[in-house]
């Protein structure tokens, strides 16, 4: 069962489990829901797991925690 990529920016269990991973906004699901690839949205105490993305290597740092399923 693949999850369904965001093509509205929302993520996460209030939106069906959509992942990030893939979308135009980004690989990361924000605290609040969106999509999107900067710290704010891949923070690994901030962000939801909505996926299988373990590291935002594009940010130049490991996230300790899975970064995008559900908290």
């Amino acid at each position: 069962a693949t999850q369904a990529v965001s093509k509205d920016a929302r993520c996460g269990p209030s939106f069906g489990g959509r992942t990030c991973l893939g979308s135009e906004w980004g690989d990361c699901c924000s605290q609040y829901s969106y999509c999107g690839s900067t710290l704010a949205y891949c923070e690994a105490k901030t962000c939801q797991k909505v996926g299988a993305l373990t590291s935002c290597s594009h940010l130049g740092y490991t996230l300790i925690t899975h970064c995008l399923g559900l908290r």
